[in-house]
C-alpha cells in the first residue's frame, strides 16, 4: 500500500492509495483496516486505484467456483463505510485471466475508486 497527497496547485489536491490486495481474505482484511485507518478526513478527495485481488458483485466473475456474498463483504463493507463508489471502466470489463482454454476463469479485480467531495 502506497498512500499520499497529489498537489496540482494549493486548491487541486487529492489523497491517493495505490494498493494491491493479497490472495488470502485474511490479509486483505489486514488491508481494508490499513486503508481506512490511512484514509484522508472526511469531506477531502481520495483516489484509490489498484489490483484488490476481489471482487464487488457476483457477476464480476465468470468461470470457476460460484463467489459466496460473504467472501464480498469485507470489501464492499470497506467501499461503503468509507462512501467510495466504483468508477466506470472502459475496454476489457475483466482484468484478469487464468489463460486456460480449458476451464476458463475471467475476474475483474482492478479497478479505481473514489469519494464524493
Amino acid at each position: 500500500m502506497i498512500c499520499g497527497w497529489i498537489i496540482y496547485v494549493p486548491s487541486m489536491s487529492f489523497y491517493l492509495s495505490v494498493a494491491r490486495g493479497s490472495n488470502s481474505a485474511e490479509e486483505r482484511s489486514i488491508l481494508w483496516h490499513q486503508l481506512y485507518n490511512n484514509a484522508p478526513s472526511p469531506g477531502l478527495p481520495w483516489i484509490m486505484i489498484g489490483d484488490f485481488n476481489c471482487c464487488i458483485y457476483q457477476n464480476e466473475k465468470v468461470g470457476g467456483c460460484a463467489l459466496h456474498f460473504s467472501r464480498l463483504g469485507d470489501f464492499n463493507s470497506f467501499i461503503f463505510d468509507n462512501h467510495l463508489y466504483d468508477l466506470s471502466s472502459t475496454g476489457l470489463f475483466y482484468t484478469w485471466f487464468n489463460q486456460q482454454t480449458e476451464n476458463p476463469i475471467h475476474i475483474k479485480l482492478d479497478r479505481v475508486l473514489v469519494n464524493k467531495v
